[in-house]
């Protein structure tokens, strides 16, 4: 047998046992887990929401940081500032659930307290002159941006 045919034989053998191994383990992630333990943590994970939704605006002086917090009191909030990020934390936090046809949104609270957010910002911040504020459900935190020193570049 050729060199080409030994080598395309080889080939085809891979791509069938990756397309094999691709099977497996979209069948792994697709099926339930065997019931108990497994089980319940898949339910657990599966029917909860975690966290809310931020959006984050960099401008050429600051950062806007928006958070959706609907039905949150301006007391459940506490912000915390770090030398490159922020961390935002809701305690008690409710989450609403969407319920189709005529019924009222239904209201549940989360297994945990707390629900918090890390974000990471790409530059440092001025912490110390951060602001932020609580209107409609929306946290809005302004957070303005260190300006490095410039250095000129020497031949």
């Amino acid at each position: 047998m050729p060199d080409s045919e030994k080598n395309k034989n080889r080939r085809s053998s891979h791509g069938q046992t990756f397309n094999e191994f691709m099977t497996t383990m979209d069948r792994l992630f697709a099926e339930k887990p065997i019931k108990g333990l497994l089980q319940s943590m898949d339910d657990f994970f599966g029917t909860i929401e975690r966290g809310f939704p931020v959006e984050i605006i960099e401008k050429d002086t600051h950062f806007h940081i928006k958070a959706a917090l609907p039905g949150v009191k301006r007391e459940q909030i506490d912000i915390e500032m770090l030398a490159q990020g922020v961390i935002i934390s809701v305690k008690n936090f409710v989450q609403p659930v969407k319920m189709t046809g005529n019924k009222t949104p239904a209201k549940r609270k989360q297994s945990s307290k707390t629900v918090s957010r890390t974000i990471t910002l790409s530059k440092p911040i001025d912490e110390q002159r951060a602001t932020a504020s609580h209107r409609d459900g929306v946290l809005e935190i302004k957070v303005p941006k260190l300006k490095g020193k410039r250095i000129a570049i020497i031949d």
